[in-house]
């Protein structure tokens, strides 16, 4: 066997701890063994990714699983276009173990491994020749690009490492330099919270018609959001961050004040336009949950007087587009439920349909009369 190869079977074995049967297997089939010798001839490929596929076999690849069932391996070159030979790849190819969570084990490795054994070894790195900060600084970047896997989680920097680099005066500027990075990066994150464009977001979160309970649920979903931000940006790490900058009169500092009060202004009209929504959310509710065209009618002239009150009393749906799409939020309400009443085969059984489209009929078209 090739010695190359070797070297990547020995990682394999040790990582995924296969069956002898199941490794000669994998060696055996066509495509893995095409993948293994891509990997280690072409010098323009640069990632080789071993995993189990159920219920044992294993499988070698150039392109990522869609999704892990167990633990994997996966081999990069560290600098592509190098000819791997058996002198060298041990120091051209690094290899990492991966659990089914990839993301979350990146960050974790990263913020309990790489970055504390970097911040005890710093002086001996830029003996080396490296410059320790700037690879400290990249460190940091990698982990806030992998941590935000939730819709919205702020990173936070390695604070013991910090803390070590601080007590020398010479990393002091490399410190603050991560601290900035850490808050230019929730400024981006929280103003792409705050340029909330609600219809687009409702069409994202309910499809293309959807009901005036999936306006109310979209903006429970922002306002939650927003208190994650607040809660965040609330717990101690997050506070010492910033009065460090605060202390170093870094611009960041003040420009985040700006974006705090950008947040709070926002939470308010978020709970304001709830406010109005919870006096109308029982009747969308009845109007949702009712399944007689007679309940469903009778509820339209107090459904209507709500509207029309908060119409006149809220600032935000007192703007045309704004009720206007309120209105038409209901309207579909209104047709999904003709379409419920009428059944999914009318034809069937003609004079059954007539008396199912008859009601139907009569509750869309009283529902467009005015009240």
């Amino acid at each position: 066997m090739d010695e190359r190869l070797k070297w990547l079977e020995t990682r394999v074995s040790s990582s995924l701890r296969p069956r002898n049967e199941d490794l000669k297997n994998m060696f055996t089939h066509d495509d893995n063994r095409l993948a293994f010798y891509e990997f280690v001839n072409n010098e323009d490929v640069k990632r080789l990714f071993v995993y189990i596929r159920p219920p044992r076999q294993l499988t070698a690849s150039l392109l990522p699983p869609a999704d892990l069932k167990s633990k994997s391996i996966f081999f990069l070159k560290c600098n592509p276009g190098t000819k791997l030979t058996k002198d060298n790849i041990d120091e051209e190819v690094f290899y990492m173990d991966c659990t089914m969570v990839p993301l979350e084990h990146l960050e974790l490795s990263l913020r309990e491994v790489f970055l504390p054994l970097l911040g005890t070894n710093l002086p001996s790195i830029s003996g080396a020749g490296v410059n320790g900060d700037k690879v400290v600084d990249i460190l940091h970047r990698l982990m806030a690009a992998v941590q935000v896997t939730r819709p919205i989680v702020l990173n936070l920097p390695s604070i013991e490492v910090l803390a070590e680099m601080t007590g020398l005066p010479n990393r002091r500027s490399a410190v603050l330099h991560v601290l900035e990075t850490t808050v230019i990066g929730w400024i981006k994150q929280i103003k792409g919270v705050l340029k909330h464009d609600p219809q687009a977001d409702l069409t994202r979160q309910a499809g293309s018609e959807p009901g005036p309970l999936d306006e109310v649920k979209m903006w429970e979903n922002h306002l939650g959001r927003l208190h994650s931000i607040e809660e965040q940006l609330n717990t101690s790490v997050a506070k010492d961050i910033l009065h460090n900058l605060e202390q170093a009169d870094s611009q960041y500092a003040h420009s985040f004040r700006a974006v705090r009060k950008d947040i709070n202004k926002a939470a308010t009209e978020t709970r304001k336009i709830l406010r109005f929504l919870e006096t109308m959310r029982p009747w969308f509710q009845r109007l949702h949950d009712a399944t007689d065209p007679k309940e469903m009618l009778k509820l339209f002239k107090p459904l209507m007087t709500v509207l029309n009150l908060v119409w006149m009393q809220s600032v935000y749906y007192h703007q045309p587009d704004k009720f206007h799409n309120l209105l038409h939020l209901l309207s579909n309400e209104v047709v999904h439920q003709a379409i419920a009443l009428v059944g999914e085969d009318i034809l069937r059984e003609p004079l059954e349909s007539f008396t199912k489209l008859k009601e139907p009929l009569e509750f869309v078209l009283h529902s467009e009369e005015p009240t």
